[in-house]
């Protein structure tokens, strides 16, 4: 899974790259299950608690705005913390 899904939280694929990567996902379901290429692998990952590959995606890139986002308000604090104990600050005030 993490050769399948490094940078690509970060990094746009189209459509039929994901579609791809998706395809490479459920082929790893197919071969530990001995299932065929035309059986669909939906209801084993829902028993084994597992997204398929564009959700694990998606899910990912969540993550990652989330970091960047309490990133960005920490960097706002802080400068606003500077901001505060400058002189320019007790000139306004």
């Amino acid at each position: 899974m993490p050769l399948l899904s490094y940078g690509c939280d970060v990094v746009n694929p189209s459509k039929r790259q994901l579609n791809q990567l998706n395809v490479c996902w459920n082929d790893v379901y197919r071969k530990v299950f001995r299932m065929h290429r035309w059986e669909s692998v939906k209801e084993i990952q829902w028993f084994c608690d597992r997204l398929d590959f564009k959700h694990i995606i998606d899910k990912r890139k969540l993550k990652c705005l989330g970091v960047l986002l309490n990133l960005g308000m920490l960097f706002c604090r802080s400068v606003m913390h500077l901001y505060r104990f400058s002189r320019i600050y007790k000139r306004v005030s």
